[in-house]
C-alpha cells in the first residue's frame, strides 16, 4: 500500500515539473512575439477567456496612422498553444477592423478584439482631445 502512494506522489510531482515548464516555454514564446511586433509599432493586446471554446490572446501591430501592420493570436486550452498570423486585419485602419468584427461573435479571437479596439479608440480620441486643447493654450 505504502508503495502505491509513492509512486502516486511521483507521478503528480512529475506532472506539475512538466506543466510549469511547458507554461514558462510558452510565456517565453509570448514575450518573443510582443518584441516582435512592438518592434513593427505601437502594441495592442487583448485577451478573452471562455471555459467552452478555450481562451484567446492576440496582439496587434499599429503604425501611427492607426492602420495594423501584423496581427497574431494564440487559442487553446493548453500550454501547447503557440500564437499564428492573422492576416485578415492587416492593412486595415482600427475602425475598419472594428466593424469587420461580427457584433455577436462567440468566437473568442473577435471578441477579445473588439473589446481591446473599443479601448484603443476611446483611448486614442481622447489623446488627441487632449493634444488640441494643449494646442489652443498657445
Amino acid at each position: 500500500m505504502r508503495f502505491d502512494i509513492k509512486f502516486l506522489f511521483i507521478v503528480i510531482l512529475l506532472a506539475w515539473i512538466l506543466q510549469a515548464l511547458f507554461s514558462h516555454l510558452q510565456v517565453k514564446s509570448m514575450q518573443k512575439t510582443f518584441s516582435h511586433l512592438g518592434r513593427k509599432g505601437d502594441l495592442l493586446t487583448g485577451a478573452q477567456k471562455d471555459i467552452l471554446r478555450g481562451g484567446c490572446i492576440f496582439a496587434m501591430a499599429i503604425d501611427n496612422n492607426g492602420r495594423i501592420r501584423k496581427t497574431m493570436y494564440m487559442k487553446g486550452y493548453t500550454v501547447f498553444a503557440r500564437f499564428r498570423e492573422f492576416d485578415r486585419f492587416n492593412g486595415k485602419s482600427l475602425e475598419e477592423v472594428l466593424l469587420l468584427c461580427p457584433k455577436s461573435s462567440k468566437d473568442t479571437l473577435y471578441r477579445a478584439v473588439q473589446k481591446s479596439l473599443i479601448v484603443a479608440l476611446d483611448q486614442r480620441k481622447n489623446k488627441t482631445t487632449v493634444k488640441k486643447e494643449k494646442g489652443d493654450d498657445n
